[in-house]
């Protein structure tokens, strides 16, 4: 359960109170009503339904005021580079406050009352807090979370603050502390209530607490002495040594001198820069415009996709985690952009479009078809990864496969208090469009290049007549050393300003062009329904798609394979006949890409246009221009005409190989469509300008392979075909003839040899011959092996062998590995062949050409891979050995070159050969094992279980030990028994340290008692099965978001006692309770650089529910390692108590403590351990 938190930097209410009537004028400052003041104290009628205050029980009263007084008490001590306290009172309840209070949480709004005085308290403070949490809330860890916030400003404070409370203070947070720690407040009122916000997921804990006294500029928080409570007339209070005792209340007021009135508004200001070149424009005083222009250019679907951005630019959606940058403050959050302020920002930018397209703006002139802007789910989900980096800086490519060309406008804005969302946005777009003063007509008609005017691009991409869709996203989060907060806002749209192109075409009546009617709504805009096609911005504004039905499918498909037929069948005298050249036939999928190409209106080659069918795709492009009426099919056959025309300048030598460096006359149109195993064809036009263009795109199944035939030639045409011919093109094979999808650099005859369960088992079986020969110490030069494994079959590496033989070349893959074996070996072997062949003889050859190597190898190396290895080739042999090597998959392709038939075998492994690492471990006597390892659980994958784009340990983790652990790795079987060792000597330190039993550390509240885990363990083994000391950087659960770890390295000889060893480690982490301070478990210390005191820490963190460890043992150094590895529920966090300290241990256990361990609170006891932000 994630928390939600965040803070209001509350405003100090200063007015004489002369009556008790709430309405009274005298009560609060002069036009401030009192939050009391015909209030009937029921819920704002903005509040959800499910809107219920929580009771303040008395246990909570006290609990809240114990949880100040403490705080107080540590202040009023000195310390932390604050002086002690002469006179700070202790803090009581007060009914009167909390009712009060009560009526602030009532709003279901965090934002403070203007006037909360009481008779008795005329400046009267308060402090708020909103706690996010799913489920049941729990009032005493949301209460404390609260309390506990507001005391962590304590950091930002100094002396000069507390002897002299500063007027116009702009400093890091500091009044929720100064509040709390005022001499004078002697009583505290608090309330809550708890309600769901309109489109969030985890519900609100509104907690509010006001005070006798608030924070009063340029006086003291509290007077200072070099002794605590010095000045204390009626001593001091025995629970709180150093606060004063409060015997009767009217006897104890002081009289205090009257103070200066100030008044803190809740304001929001606006800071931006308008940055153009070199010259500044500052907009009012005090008050900067930050806004920058951006222009992407891209097309496609895949945001991680080489075609969708423009050369050598990433996406910003592509690898995104969708989480905060690590560069933002703790409370960056979200804005929830729900209905109403969607509604907001499209309403917003259509008036504006509306009255611009109206020549509402007398310099501009109307807009013949200004859009309608409607939003866009997907342009906002992309904008709110921006805001998400919590710095105003445009993305690189923001595109997507409905919006090749997507604009974006930023806006920042600071704000104190509690932000108005939908002012907030329309000040963003106001502000991009207080540009219009800088525009002119001439922009309109065409946006400039080299621009270095005053800024227009905000104005331009919001009144674009294209852009019919926008989606936008903000964020929030604190400002370093300032005390107002960053609003930082992204819209983008559907299209973006484009060099030398109109913005909009301009008429003499708006609206003029509109096909399909105006906008009730908006008069000069055109209706929602009007269809703007998504071409190329660089198109004209008439650009239109050529409808290719079935019709202009059959013509292009029949153009093609009439032309293939001919010179198939020798029908072009310098250009023999082709053995086996395919019929071609459409394909969908190579239109529907050819489409993005035409859409450009500029005839330039795609990049990529592969598919997952076509991995080599081809294509050929046309443009002729014409005039009036069209004939769609005679420009599709006229685009094929041309391309074959190129026959004239062919000849068979680049037919028999494509030549390289070709710098002759146009052939490679031509070609293209001869190539044999072209199988398909997909194609796309369209039209536009007034002298009209036709552009034409084809994609191809395969394209021209530079040194490798066109097709292959024969003295009779379709002698090759295996199907046989096609009756309409006798030149051509058959449509059922199958062309596998080998490499282009593969030969027309190239296919996969079927590996059927016959031929799996003579390959494992080959295998396991030569592995157990080997095992048994059956060759003299090699030693037997301790436990090498019984080799299996295994498809997936069979399928990625199969990728390799389909590229007809002898040559490794750099990489082969798959989730389960990330080490992945490989072997290959060729062999040459006529007439017939038998697959289980040619597999088994393989297997004995590499098996030969062992003739050259010997023990060392199998002792100890060789770096640097120079010698007769050993490594086939090695890695068939490897003792790990659980896995085999292995292909074979067969094809004709150099006049016979080539028989390729790729066959891939588990693991590898590892230099300086045994291949196996030797013994005197074999043993044949298994090794099996399994994890299971959530998806550990997924993006949400870890922080800052961090990969989980058990994220495609095979659960085998690591490749450079030795061989004699194993696991320690924790049984019931360890887990219970283990257990055990956690609580009984944390029951030590809860109770006081350590005096540099104070009594813990509510320390959990700790329980086992059974998946934290599993987690725990993945890491010792690495054989090294070295934390995750990630290892949470879906029951733990924050999960810590401890772990502890030990070496031994002989026999081991696991449950000593476990102790032992315990025991390591525990000493650091030597180095740590009460002031660490206060607040977990950023930057710490002592001695290390965060493997204790975490064992004692009083959330620390549950435990999960494991523990591994190999040899290395001449020694047995031990390793343990424990998980726990949470971890350090910095700037957060390790536990919440009180007077007496226990004291906060809503359910008791546990006869066990009577410090730590009852297993029963629940604890929110994800809420923490």
């Amino acid at each position: 359960m994630k928390g939600f938190i965040t803070l209001v930097y509350f405003a100090s209410l200063i007015i004489a109170v002369i009556a008790t009537n709430y309405c009274s004028k005298d009560i609060c400052r002069e036009g401030v009503t009192h939050v009391a003041c015909n209030n009937e104290g029921k819920f704002s009628p903005r509040c959800p339904k499910d809107a219920e205050l929580r009771e303040i029980t008395e246990p909570l009263k006290t609990m809240i005021v114990q949880a100040h007084n403490e705080r107080r008490n540590t202040i009023a001590e000195g310390g932390g580079g604050l002086k002690p306290a002469c006179r700070m009172a202790t803090m009581e309840w007060d009914d009167e406050l909390a009712s009060l209070a009560k009526l602030n949480v009532l709003q279901c709004e965090m934002e403070h009352d203007k006037c909360h005085n009481t008779d008795n308290f005329k400046h009267s403070g308060q402090n708020l807090a909103d706690i996010g949490f799913f489920d049941t809330a729990n009032d005493t860890d949301s209460i404390q979370q609260s309390i506990d916030l507001w005391f962590n400003e304590k950091k930002n404070a100094n002396q000069n603050i507390i002897d002299k409370f500063p007027k116009d203070y702009a400093g890091p947070m500091v009044g929720h502390f100064t509040a709390m720690a005022s001499d004078r407040n002697i009583r505290v009122g608090c309330a809550a209530s708890t309600y769901t916000d309109a489109g969030k997921d985890y519900k609100d804990y509104l907690f509010a607490c006001n005070y006798a006294a608030t924070n009063m500029a340029e006086f003291p928080i509290y007077k200072s002495c070099d002794k605590p409570a010095a000045e204390c007339q009626s001593g001091t209070n025995p629970s709180y040594g150093n606060l004063k005792l409060l015997i009767n209340f009217p006897s104890c007021a002081e009289s205090y001198i009257p103070f200066t009135i100030v008044y803190l508004k809740h304001i929001s200001f606006i800071k931006f820069k308008f940055i153009s070149f070199s010259r500044l424009y500052y907009y009012y005083s005090k008050i900067l415009m930050c806004l920058v222009a951006a222009i992407a250019f891209a097309s496609g679907t895949d945001y991680c996709s080489d075609s969708l951005c423009s050369a050598g630019v990433s996406h910003i959606a592509c690898g995104n985690s969708g989480k905060f940058a690590n560069t933002c403050p703790a409370d960056a959050a979200l804005v929830d952009i729900d209905e109403n302020l969607k509604n907001v920002i499209v309403s917003t930018h259509n008036e504006k479009r509306n009255f611009i397209a109206g020549g509402g703006e007398t310099k501009l002139r109307p807009a013949c078809r200004m859009a309608t802007m409607e939003w866009d789910d997907e342009l906002a989900d992309i904008a709110a990864l921006n805001v998400q980096q919590c710095a105003m800086a445009h993305d690189k490519c923001r595109n997507t496969d409905a919006f090749h060309y997507s604009g974006q406008n930023l806006a920042w804005m600071g704000f104190f208090g509690q932000a108005d969302d939908a002012s907030m946005l329309k000040q963003a777009v106001n502000m991009w469009y207080g540009e219009v003063a800088d525009s002119k007509m001439e922009y309109i008609n065409s946006y400039p290049n080299n621009y270095k005017g005053p800024t227009i691009g905000h104005f331009t991409v919001m009144v674009a007549d294209r852009n019919i869709r926008v989606g936008c996203a903000a964020s929030t989060y604190s400002v370093t050393d300032q005390p107002y907060k960053a609003y930082l806002v992204a819209c983008n749209y559907a299209t973006t300003n484009m060099i030398n192109f109109p913005i909009y075409t301009s008429c003499d009546k708006a609206a003029s062009s509109c096909t399909t009617g105006v906008n009730e709504d908006y008069s000069n805009l055109c209706s929602p329904s009007e269809v703007y096609k998504q071409f190329a911005p660089t198109c004209p504004a008439d650009a239109e798609m050529v409808s290719i039905d079935d019709n202009l499918k059959q013509v292009l498909v029949d153009a093609h394979n009439e032309k293939r037929n001919y010179i198939a069948g020798g029908g072009d005298s310098r250009h023999s006949p082709a053995c086996r050249m395919a019929t071609m036939e459409w394909d969908d999928e190579l239109a529907a890409i050819a489409a993005l190409n035409v859409k450009q209106c500029q005839m330039n080659h795609d990049r990529c246009r592969n598919t997952a069918d076509f991995k080599y795709s081809g294509q050929n492009l046309a443009w002729m221009g014409f005039f009036g009426a069209v004939n769609h099919a005679e420009k599709l056959k006229e685009s094929v005409d041309m391309w074959y025309s190129e026959v004239k300048d062919s000849q068979q030598a680049y037919i028999d190989s494509y030549p390289n460096g070709y710098s002759g006359p146009a052939i490679g149109h031509f070609t293209v469509m001869m190539a044999d195993r072209n199988i398909r064809v997909g194609c796309a036009a369209s039209t536009e300008g007034g002298f009209k263009n036709y552009l034409v795109a084809c994609n191809y199944a395969t394209t021209n392979m530079i040194n490798f035939p066109i097709y292959a030639s024969c003295q009779q045409a379709g002698t090759s075909c295996t199907t046989g011919t096609n009756p309409q093109y006798p030149n051509l094979c058959s449509t059922s003839e199958e062309y596998a999808q080998f490499s282009p650099s593969c030969p027309a005859d190239a296919e996969m040899v079927n590996i059927d369960n016959n031929l799996k088992q003579v390959l494992v079986d080959a295998h396991n011959e030569k592995r157990n020969f080997i095992a048994g110490g059956g060759d003299a030069r090699h030693s037997p092996a301790c436990r090498m494994a019984t080799m299996e079959w295994d498809d997936e590496l069979a399928a990625i062998a199969a990728l390799n033989v389909k590229q007809c070349q002898m040559n490794h893959d750099r990489c082969r590995n798959t989730a389960a074996f990330k080490y992945s070996g490989q072997n290959l072997a060729w062999m040459g062949f006529f007439g017939a062949v038998d697959h289980a003889e040619k597999l088994r050859e393989s297997v004995e050409m590499w098996y030969s190597e062992v003739k050259d190898s010997q023990q060392a190396y199998i002792d100890s891979y060789p770096n640097g290895y120079s010698g007769p080739a050993i490594g086939h042999f090695t890695v068939m050995m490897a003792d790990r090597n659980i896995r085999v998959g292995c292909a074979a392709s067969t094809y004709t070159e150099g006049g016979f038939k080539n028989y390729l075998v790729a066959c891939n492994y588990a693991t590898t050969n590892m230099i300086n690492f045994p291949i196996y471990a030797s013994c005197q006597q074999a043993a044949l094992l298994c090794l099996v390892a399994a994890v299971s659980a959530t998806d550990y994958c997924s993006k949400s279980i870890c922080n800052n784009g961090a990969k989980h340990i058990a994220c495609g983790h095979s659960g085998q030990f690591a490749p450079n652990c030795p061989s004699d790795a194993e696991m320690v079987n924790i049984d019931d028994k360890l887990k219970q060792v283990l257990v055990e000597a956690h609580n009984e330190k944390r029951n030590f340290i809860a109770g006081g039993g350590d005096a540099r550390h104070s009594p813990a509240c509510r320390m959990a008692t700790m329980e086992w885990d059974d998946e934290l363990a599993a987690i725990a083994a993945l890491n010792v099965k690495q054989c090294q000391m070295n934390h995750d950087r990630c290892r949470n659960t879906a029951a733990f978001k924050y999960a810590g770890q401890n772990l502890a390295w030990m070496g031994f000889f002989g026999d081991v006692d696991h449950a000593e060893k476990f102790k032992e480690s315990v025991e390591m982490w525990y000493s650091e309770v030597k180095d740590s301070q009460q002031a660490y478990i206060d607040s977990y210390p950023n930057g710490y650089s002592g001695p290390a005191i965060g493997h204790f820490t975490v064992m004692v963190a009083d959330r620390n529910i549950r435990v999960g460890c494991a523990a591994s043992m190999y040899t290395e150094g001449g020694f047995k390692n031990y390793l343990v590895a424990c998980n726990y529920a949470t971890t350090n966090m910095i700037n957060f108590p390790i536990y919440a300290s009180c007077q007496q241990a226990g004291t906060s256990c809503t359910t008791g403590t546990n006869p066990q361990y009577p410090n730590l609170c009852s297993v029963s006891e629940e604890y929110a351990v994800n809420k923490w932000f």
